[in-house]
């Protein structure tokens, strides 16, 4: 909404959005569409009254998102260099293990422009294209997101991985289990005390 006001039906000046921290190249397809939504509902898009959202809706935003496109998340796997830049690479939290293993934040995205080397966890859309040097595969459209806000969105999904049995200092045996999503980790791990084993008697 901080460019609405001059945006002219058709486009918008790129140093303008910019400015405001919006990518250029999605910005004007979303004034599009935001526009068309209005006309069929019959509201005139300057009636709407959209102050800035604070913490609190954004991170709720977040949230909502994940919930809704878990199988669009990305975590940091690694990194490589690049002439004199390092540039992180991401897998598939659900298929990276079987997939594709090594996608890179677009080079077009404003979040690789701004720098994205503190990003861990992103929601993104994943795409490819063909270079000299082979098939390179990116992620676009990207939406950087906190373990906090995946495991709020993504807990009453998560399965318990076992990790064994352990001796607890009480010395009790103690078994051991993590939250997991694919293979994001989501929270400490879990003690519970071990089942009693039954002695099998000799005869």
């Amino acid at each position: 909404m901080k460019t609405r006001e001059i945006y002219d039906g058709c486009r918008t000046d790129n140093d303008v959005y910019l400015t405001n921290g919006i990518d250029p190249n999605k910005a004007d397809n979303i004034h599009y569409q935001f526009s068309k939504i209005c006309r069929r509902l019959s509201v005139n898009p300057n009636d709407i009254d959209m102050g800035k959202l604070n913490s609190e809706e954004k991170h709720n935003i977040s949230v909502a998102l994940v919930r809704g496109f878990q199988e669009l998340l990305y975590a940091k796997a690694g990194s490589r260099r690049i002439g004199r830049t390092t540039v992180n690479q991401y897998t598939n939290i659900h298929t990276g293990e079987h997939g594709i293993s090594e996608y890179e934040i677009s080079s077009h995205s404003l979040v690789r422009r701004m720098g994205s080397e503190a990003l861990t966890l992103v929601l993104a859309l994943p795409w490819w294209y063909d270079t000299r040097d082979g098939r390179r595969y990116a992620l676009n459209t990207i939406l950087p997101v906190t373990k906090n806000q995946v495991a709020q969105a993504l807990s009453s999904s998560a399965v318990s991985e076992s990790l064994g049995d352990r001796v607890a200092p009480n010395g009790d045996l103690v078994r051991v289990t993590r939250p997991k999503v694919g293979s994001l980790i989501l929270g400490p791990e879990r003690q519970q005390k071990s089942p009693p084993q039954q002695m099998s008697k000799s005869r």
